[in-house]
């Protein structure tokens, strides 16, 4: 394109942005979705005509292969991605930004035409290799064999320092992730590996094979006096393959920070296998039903119905299917918050149900008790809601705060919501949009109009699909005296929610606490009447 455009006038050139991306994609039929797209997409945008972004995950494993160079972006918050994504700007070297931009490669280019001889060379040893293995007979070992699909070992972490000082710091955090990594991902099932069979051999497909299972965590530690990094990586053990890998770094002095790292990495890891087991082809019927319902966009009443059709689907093939018994539950809520209605009561009953069956078939799954808090707050029951919510945090204390910052809003305490928000950010800095809109709920309810629009439109920017952030901003910006913007944000509002009323917000939350019910009314209610939001 490039060559082209040297030649072509100006309103004749076309310069594309172009923004590659390595992660997890979903295929249905002819489309491509997931995270991994999505993060490619942001990148496309942010790069200049006729540039190219990459993300950090790309730079790592081309840098020095490409005769190109990679310029920092630094971090960027992009839209509908939660974390920050590490952007790489590509700057083409002298040579690589000639043939750019000419468009010609010379055929007597000494590196290509090595380039090239590698290939045929390699092609010739593949095909000989085929035709010795058709005379011959595959004599390697068996390490395709089928192995179950749900199953895992996690390999006690190595050092990766030069003095071995570290050892016993070492141990304590690889006993401790995985003896509490089962209680948090428990889609598989764990076996416990042997130091000697991981130093019998550095093939991970070998490996497999010896502890019968289908993936390996594997970690490591890089320590520089007070600082180290942990990292760690999921392996498939059919292909041996690197599915995953994450990095957070900590000091070793601070005890309470080394428990909330590995805290954060298991929550991570759990992030990383269930991606591996959506993106298995031979994953059960019923788990696959789970994913597609799971990968679909509910903001809207048609994408949650047919998300409620693919779980009840998995339920009948696999009735204690608990991702299923557990997103169903969460199913109904997110049709309660897109408008509860007159089927509220029925749906907030129905909840409550599916959170009893989940408890009866796993009482131990973190999952489990945070349904179960969410289904007694809607319910109004807080102090059921505070003790399944607790429950929750004995079994994963890294568990996300999201739930219980919304039950101290309903008890009447945004303060506290406030404390649990930030909790939830130490524990995982990533996180930190998904706690915007609870901000913005919380800083609204106590009158601090400036600190509520902040986190609302910083949730909007991150999430613009969810309607219920436009009556906290309309409120907002009209209780702060800035007419327009609310006006702005009522026409959001209604584009998102025609013939929204504050009838129907009242109907949506319900809570005994007398304090809820001054600052809903004071703050937020009082908003909305000025917006000019109707009543009925």
């Amino acid at each position: 394109m490039a060559a082209r455009n040297s030649a072509a006038s100006v309103d004749e050139r076309i310069d594309y942005r172009i923004g590659i991306n390595l992660g997890d994609i979903m295929v249905e039929g002819n489309d491509i979705a997931g995270d991994g797209v999505n993060v490619a997409s942001r990148l496309e945008a942010l790069a200049e005509p006729g540039g190219i972004c990459v993300s950090g995950g790309v730079c790592e494993q081309v840098h020095g292969q490409l005769d190109v160079d990679f310029v920092d972006g630094g971090e960027q918050r992009v839209k509908n991605i939660g974390r920050p994504i590490r952007v790489f700007r590509v700057a083409f070297g002298n040579g690589a930004a000639s043939q750019s931009r000419s468009g010609v490669v010379s055929p007597r280019d000494p590196r290509k035409r090595w380039t090239w001889s590698v290939g045929f060379g390699v092609a010739l040893l593949v095909a000989a290799i085929g035709i010795w293995l058709t005379l011959h007979g595959d004599k390697r070992p068996d390490i395709t064999r089928p192995a179950a699909v749900a199953s895992a070992a996690v390999l006690p972490w190595v050092s990766k320092g030069t003095d071995g000082s570290d050892a016993d710091l070492i141990a304590q955090l690889s006993e401790e992730f995985a003896s509490r990594l089962p209680a948090v991902v428990r889609e598989i099932r764990f076996v416990a590996p042997t130091l000697a069979s991981k130093a019998a051999t550095d093939d991970w497909r070998v490996l497999g094979r010896e502890l019968d299972v289908r993936y390996i965590l594997s970690g490591d530690v890089r320590r520089l006096e007070d600082t180290a990094t942990l990292r760690i990586r999921l392996v498939d053990t059919i292909s041996g393959v690197q599915l995953w890998a994450d990095e957070t770094d900590f000091h070793v002095s601070n005890m309470a920070e080394r428990e909330l790292i590995v805290a954060r990495m298991i929550r991570r890891a759990r992030i990383g296998v269930y991606r591996a087991l959506r993106e298995d082809p031979n994953q059960s019927s019923a788990m696959k039903l789970v994913f597609r319902a799971d990968a679909l966009d509910t903001s809207s009443r048609a994408g949650v119905l047919e998300a409620r059709r693919l779980y009840d689907e998995a339920l009948k093939l696999q009735p204690d299917l608990i991702p299923a018994v557990v997103n169903r539950g969460w199913n109904m809520v997110q049709e309660l918050e897109l408008d509860p209605g007159p089927d509220r009561d029925r749906l907030v009953s129905e909840v409550v149900s599916f959170s009893a069956r989940a408890l009866d078939i796993d009482a131990g799954d973190p999952r489990v008790w945070d349904l179960r808090a969410v289904a007694f707050g809607w319910q109004a029951n807080l102090v059921a809601a505070f003790e399944a919510e607790a429950r929750t945090r004995q079994l994963d204390p890294a568990f996300p705060y999201n739930v219980r910052a919304w039950l101290l809003v309903m008890n009447g305490e945004p303060e506290k919501a406030l404390e649990a928000t930030d909790r939830g950010v130490a524990l995982e800095p990533r996180a930190i949009a998904n706690y915007d809109l609870m901000r913005c709920w919380s800083h609204l309810m106590l009158g601090h109009y400036e600190q509520a629009i902040a986190a609302c439109e910083k949730w909007r920017a991150y999430e613009d699909r969810w309607f219920y952030v436009y009556p906290l901003l309309t409120a907002a910006y009209a209780q702060s005296g800035d007419d327009a913007k609310a006006a702005a944000a009522k026409a959001e509002l209604f584009k998102h929610a025609p013939n929204y009323t504050i009838a129907r917000y009242v109907a949506l939350q319900k809570s005994d606490s007398p304090r809820y019910a001054e600052l809903n009314e004071t703050q937020i209610i009082a908003g909305l009447r000025k917006a000019g939001v109707p009543e009925r």
